[in-house]
């Protein structure tokens, strides 16, 4: 015979028992069934125990608890186990009595009254520590048993999740009701870009289940909840949004960004990006300033490896190849040269210095947009000046993040000077709102100061925290401002930047066409020019 000792397990047939409590005197055995969650402790003697050990199908099992550590428990579920500690401390001297059915219902009662607990409570708890080897860890909750968080339950009977409480819709969700939902919730949802959720819910009502829902034949008809829940779990948020948002905004806005602006750049000058936007300001004449002239383009020229904003152009011109021309020049010439062409230097009080801005190198490569740059117009960039230029695609500012966030951060430091300039508000074009044309006091040469005035206090004070460092830089530049990382990078990274040394600069970025010559004169962008002759 085999020793007898509490907390064996021992199968019979398709069922475990749990040895509680041996009493050798009067030679009884109380032991518990741990696969049903509701028995109560039983009895058997020792001659009825051996009679059943002689079976086959009665056999000792190997084996062990595993419980839970107190450290890894959340202050609720430590504070809920400590009640049922203290539940089982008040009748765990009690054996073997305490397994009697009678004194055990008799005596949860009694700790349930005492405790200001349901008589239920104490019932389960001792259930549960014995069951469990009769050790205070066999009360931790069953964190790896719980939840199930995003496994889907099968469909039964029972309806599954909260029976609704402010609607009758109680129907049960089936496979075929689920695959109906999801189609629906594409259909009159998702593909309808203004469609709300509730319009699109009554929408599929009415084409799925009009009969039921005019009958109000509400167990029936599924819920907006379930409609809604079955939708969401078939089509996550980013897929929702991209549905009815359209690709191009999602990829422009939205998109999650896996990688950084300084993948595979080496330096100051491997990489510049231009873009251009209609700044968001009223100018005036500057001959008579009770004229308004319009909104400037603005153009931005930055060099991704130091974020410094290397080039500018304020013009009343539209977007074209002649002024992102413009503004890569701007980017290039030193910049005292850059400002007395532009005609800045009229007005006295301000000046740049070249030690200031010292940005007067041609990069090795252009990132801009499918528009300016695009087509035969630029090959004289490419061939001339040994510049790649790199086109994004359309509707994706986020492939430019360095230029775009320029323009966000110097219209942001403007627009906060004052607000009686003539800049325009986020609803200037609702009906109500005060024209910006009537408080339009700058001209283009006093906005393109206010501007350069901003580029230069950027490029020397912008505290660059979320640049992404490496061990040298942070020892070297504590705390990295665009000029200082340009200054760094031409001094110690392999950057591709080349002397302003080419001639005729400016003229080898202008556009250029074919014209034809015959006996009449010239014939050039479909005008005649006659042809003066010497003699």
């Amino acid at each position: 015979m085999k020793q007898l000792l509490v907390n064996q397990i021992w199968q019979l047939k398709n069922k475990c028992y749990r040895i509680l409590y041996i009493d050798r005197e009067i030679e009884e055995i109380f032991w518990i069934n741990s696969d049903d969650c509701n028995s109560l402790p039983e009895s058997i003697g020792f001659e009825e125990f051996n009679q059943l050990k002689k079976n086959d199908y009665f056999n000792l099992l190997d084996s062990s608890d595993e419980y839970g550590d107190p450290s890894t428990y959340k202050a609720k579920s430590l504070d809920k186990w400590n009640t049922y500690c203290n539940i089982v401390d008040l009748a765990k001297s009690e054996e073997p009595q305490i397994y009697l059915n009678s004194y055990f219902n008799r005596r949860c009662s009694e700790i349930a009254s005492q405790l200001g607990v349901s008589r239920m409570l104490p019932r389960r708890v001792f259930l549960k520590y014995w069951k469990g080897g009769k050790v205070n860890l066999a009360l931790l909750p069953k964190l790896n048993n719980s939840g199930g968080k995003g496994k889907e339950r099968k469909p039964s009977t029972k309806k599954r999740g909260r029976p609704n409480t402010f609607t009758k819709n109680n129907i049960n969700v089936d496979d075929k009701l689920k695959v109906l939902l999801q189609a629906g919730f594409k259909k009159f949802y998702l593909d309808i870009e203004h469609a709300s959720l509730e319009t699109a819910y009554e929408n599929f009502l009415q084409s799925k289940f009009y009969q039921e829902t005019l009958n109000r034949e509400h167990s029936l008809i599924p819920s907006s909840t379930q409609f809604r829940y079955w939708g969401e779990k078939k089509y996550p948020a980013h897929e929702r949004k991209k549905r009815k948002l359209g690709l191009k905004i999602f990829n422009k806005d939205f998109r999650t960004r896996t990688e950084s602006s300084l993948i595979n750049i080496t330096g100051p000058g491997s990489v510049y990006q231009i873009d251009s936007t209609k700044a968001d300001i009223e100018l005036v004449s500057s001959i008579d300033r009770s004229i308004p002239v319009g909104s400037p383009t603005l153009y931005f020229v930055s060099d991704v490896f130091s974020r410094m904003i290397v080039g500018v152009l304020v013009t009343l011109d539209e977007p074209s190849y002649y002024t992102a021309a413009r503004a890569l020049y701007n980017a290039i010439v030193p910049k005292e040269q850059f400002f007395k062409e532009e005609r800045l230097n009229e007005i006295s009080a301000f000046e740049i210095k070249n030690e200031d801005w010292p940005c007067n190198y041609i990069p090795d490569a252009i990132v801009a947009d499918r528009a300016e740059l695009l087509g035969h117009q630029s090959n004289n960039i490419i061939q001339d000046l040994g510049i790649t230029i790199e086109n994004t695609a359309a509707y994706r500012a986020d492939l430019k993040g360095v230029v775009e966030n320029h323009f966000r951060v110097l219209h942001t430091r403007i627009k906060g000077a004052d607000k009686n300039f003539g800049m325009k508000g986020l609803n200037h074009k609702q009906r109500g709102v005060r024209d910006a044309r009537k408080d339009a006091v700058l001209n283009l040469k006093e906005y393109y100061i206010a501007i350069l005035s901003e580029v230069l206090v950027y490029n020397s004070s912008k505290v660059l925290d979320a640049y992404p460092f490496d061990e040298q830089l942070i020892l070297d530049i504590p705390s990295p401002t665009p000029l200082k990382l340009w200054n760094w990078g031409i001094k110690n990274a392999s950057g591709k930047l080349r002397p302003n040394n080419i001639p005729e600069l400016k003229q080898r970025l202008l556009p250029r066409k074919n014209g034809k010559i015959n006996k009449n004169g010239l014939r050039f962008n479909k005008l005649w020019y006659n042809i003066a002759s010497n003699g």
